[in-house]
């Protein structure tokens, strides 16, 4: 049994699980925000509900700042790690069909190694509050939180956000915004800015992301690992071959020379040849006759 592409085939198969669950998680992060809501609005108490709007039922809540952009990048993430850990998976089982296998395996470790980068790069800035993506991110929630937000307004967003802020006991967005929204009934028992608060409930929780990021990770790398070294398996395989063929050869010639040198010479007679080519002369013809 091959381990190396063993190996290499259980890694993509579990990628290729992982991606499906990623894309499954961002489309009920993007589209369905009611199934991680739920537990809040069955928690919040709605006695203050005539000062602020709140969803009646889950089906109310339909749209969330920012979670339908996360879901989104869930759903990009996965689709991208699944169809690479898809062709993996491929190489390894039907790579004898491929006639086009090296160039496969070079656009996967290519692929992977920007996944990678791309993985690493978005998770320092996640994990840094002050990096560019948070303030960008704060940027456009604070502008969709100017132009849509009622307190007892009776769409969708409006009572979705009501609801995030009752249950996390925040206001608005940031301090900036809290601090100009104090006058809010829902707002009263608030302490921070919503993404604030937010952001602070996931950096308490930080370890167990940062110890499942690294793990993948490290996972990532060894399938480029795997992939360079079947690669290079795949490209030896016919200088071997061919070295092979030629060795063969050499001996083949070789074995040639020594049996044509094992057949015995045939010697004619010393007169046999004189016998044949001599001419008969005129005494001789007389006394035969």
């Amino acid at each position: 049994m091959d381990w190396t592409k063993f190996i290499f085939l259980f890694i993509n198969t579990l990628f290729v699980l992982i991606g499906l669950l990623l894309q499954l998680t961002g489309f009920f992060f993007a589209l369905v925000p009611s199934y991680f809501l739920a537990p809040a609005l069955n928690s919040v108490s709605k006695n203050d509900s005539m000062f602020y709007s709140l969803p009646k039922s889950e089906d109310e809540i339909l749209s969330l700042p920012f979670m339908y952009e996360f879901g989104l990048g869930l759903i990009y993430l996965g689709l991208f790690l699944f169809l690479i850990s898809l062709l993996g998976c491929v190489l390894s089982l039907f790579e004898q069909w491929c006639t086009f296998r090296k160039y496969f395996y070079l656009y996967y470790v290519f692929a992977l190694n920007i996944l990678i980068v791309a993985q690493l790069v978005a998770f320092i800035l996640f994990c840094k509050t002050n990096s560019v993506l948070h303030q960008n991110i704060i940027s456009t929630l604070k502008s969709k939180y100017k132009e849509q937000y009622q307190e007892k307004g009776t769409d969708a967003f409006s009572k979705t956000v009501n609801l995030v802020q009752v249950y996390f006991r925040c206001c608005a967005i940031d301090e900036k915004d809290f601090a100009t929204h104090v006058h809010l009934f829902v707002c009263r028992k608030a302490t921070a800015g919503c993404y604030t608060k937010i952001s602070e409930v996931i950096q308490k929780n930080k370890i167990y992301a940062e110890v499942t990021h690294y793990i993948l990770i490290f996972l990532q790398m060894i399938e480029v690992i795997l992939a360079i070294v079947l690669y290079l398996r795949k490209e030896q395989k016919p200088a071997r071959e061919a070295l092979s063929l030629r060795k063969i050869t050499k001996k083949q010639i070789k074995t040639s020379h020594k049996s044509q040198k094992s057949i015995p010479e045939v010697v004619a007679p010393n007169n046999s040849l004189n016998d044949l080519t001599a001419t008969p002369s005129f005494d001789d013809v007389l006394t035969s006759i």
